[in-house]
This record gives structure tokens, sequence and C-alpha cells, in this order.
């Protein structure tokens, strides 16, 4: 359930930015808004960190996820095939034209622009898992993984943008091809080694329904959703909820994760279409899946932010996606 790509994000210390996409992150005291973009080959990064723009009057830390693409592997090296891009045209995490090098040019725009002075940012590298281009050229997604870890670390965190993170789209749909177990790769991957840590957030969905246990969805079990989205130590769910039967299968993957790994899930968001083509809006996602955890003393939450520690303390938002 993916095609529009917005998101509605609530939980501590995070929003999406980009430009072809806009994103609105709504704190339950304040409103916070960003923009999220997809990443095309043809895209100017310093200028689209300079003209970047939300319109929040606040200065609530967020988070500007970047979505590249689908990973990809050739000539010994690992990267994200921006969109528009085709298989073995894909861009390399580091060297002089590489996503490392995108990210840091979107970093300097950003700061360069006066109006974005006071108001903290961190940015995420993320990426989807809609084609296998990696095994056919001879890669394997530990190592995806790995070297996408590695990216984070050579980001060049300076003026108002002060984290970095990873996100993953992880999806179960027939348009989406990596198998769990390759994504499962990616995450272990990533999670691998010593420090410095680095969190990963799961913007994907449920497609297994409410009765997650003995359901399942292109070769993805219960507990591959669960590992991906919370299991894995460094990885922590913003969940998809553009209709109010996506809060169920959730807060039903939470309750089969308190009977079989002892304890249940806690969220520290929800991501939105914000109404587009009938989809809820940001607060009716945020009240979706609160009130579906709520109905069952197991899953309940009082509030979907700041939960899981994974993130700074203190803010509690909302982040949606949606074409201008």
């Amino acid at each position: 359930m993916k095609k529009i790509f917005a998101i509605i994000l609530i939980f501590s210390l995070f929003c999406l930015s980009a430009q072809t996409r806009s994103i609105q992150i709504v704190n339950a005291s304040i409103n916070d808004f960003t923009n999220s973009i997809y990443i095309y080959q043809s895209y100017n990064m310093y200028n689209e960190g300079y003209y970047y723009y939300d319109s929040n009057p606040n200065t609530s830390y967020s988070i500007i996820i970047l979505d590249f693409g689908a990973p990809q592997y050739g000539n010994r090296v690992y990267g994200i095939g921006k969109y528009g891009s085709g298989p073995g045209q894909f861009t390399p995490f580091t060297g002089t034209n590489s996503i490392v090098n995108d990210v840091n040019q979107f970093i300097a725009g950003y700061n360069a622009n006066p109006s974005h002075s006071g108001k903290y940012r961190g940015i995420a590298i993320g990426f989807n898992t809609s084609v296998d281009v990696i095994t056919q050229y001879g890669g394997n997604f530990t190592d995806f993984g790995r070297a996408l870890k590695s990216a984070l670390t050579q980001v060049t965190l300076t003026g108002y943008i002060n984290h970095i993170y990873a996100t993953i789209d992880a999806e179960q749909g027939s348009d989406f091809k990596l198998t769990p177990s390759q994504v499962r790769s990616i995450i272990d991957g990533f999670s691998a080694g010593s420090s410095p840590y680095y969190f990963m957030i799961d913007f994907g969905d449920d497609e297994l329904g409410t009765n997650p246990g003995s359901a399942t969805q292109n070769g993805w079990t219960a507990d591959d959703v669960w590992y991906v989205a919370y299991g894995a130590v460094l990885d922590f769910p913003i969940p998809e909820i553009y209709f109010k039967d996506m809060a169920q299968e959730w807060s039903a993957l939470s309750l089969w994760a308190y009977n079989n790994k002892g304890g249940a899930i806690v969220f520290d968001g929800v991501s939105s279409e914000n109404g587009v083509n009938g989809t809820l809006y940001d607060s009716e996602s945020y009240t979706a899946l609160l009130q579906a955890l709520q109905n069952n003393p197991i899953t309940y939450q009082s509030d979907l932010y700041n939960n899981s520690n994974m993130i700074p303390k203190g803010y509690d938002f909302y982040i949606h996606r949606y074409p201008y």
C-alpha cells in the first residue's frame, strides 16, 4: 500500500523531508511541517537543501528522509538506484558522486538558507524493497546493510542538521520484490558490529491482516514483519496507517508479539497520506493506531511518542508525505 509514498509519523525526534512530496508533522501540542523527497538522478542536492521548505513556524526537532530508491550492487560497490535510473545505473554510497555526497550537499544547502535558522533537523538515508538489483550482479544483502551503516558514518553533520538515520520502506505487496530473508539480511548487516550505533526506521506496512500467526503474504510471516520493524535491536516502527484496517493489522501484530516474542511492540509514530485518494488525515491516522492499541490492555500505549527510547527525548509528532 505505498504507491503514493506518503507518511505521517508521530514519534520523538523525527521528521521526513522532501521537495517533491509534502510531509506534515503534527505534534501533540504544536504543529510542525516538513517536506519529503524522492531523489531522482537529475536533482541538484544543494538546491534541494537550500530551497527545502516547510511551513512550520516552530523550531521543533524533526527528521528529513531522503528516499533514494532500491538497493543495488555493481563494480564491487554498493549503493542505491535513484528514482528514474535503471538496473546498473546506481549511485554508490561513497565517492565524489555518491549518496554521501548528495546528503552532504543537501545539508550544506539547508544550512545556507537563513530561513532555516534555528530549525534543527535530522537527516535520513532511505531505501525501499521494490526490486533485487544485488544478487544477479554478485552482491549480497548483508554487505549492503554494512555499506549503508558505513555511509552514515561519512555524512558530515553540521549547522542545523545534527543526527543521521537509515530508513527502510519494508513492504510485502507483490510490487515489492525483496524476500523477507533478503530484507532481514540487510537489517542484520546494518546492526552488526560495534559502535557507532545508528537506528533504522521501518515506515512500511503489514499486509498480513489481523490474524498474523497463521497468515503469510508473498513469503512474509508475522515473525519477519516483527523482526524488521521491531525485533532487530536497532529498528523501530513508524508504520503506514492510511486506513483504519491498517491500524488493526499492526495492533494485531503487537498482540502476536506479546504472545510469541515476550512483549508487545512499542510504536513511536505513524505514517499517513493525509487524505490523499480518500486516505485518513494525519490526526486520524494517529488516532486510529492509538485507539487500536488501547483497545487491549496488553498493547495499550498512552501516547505514540518517545516510548522506545530510540531517539532524543521530548517530541511527539506525525509525519506524512504526499504529492503536491
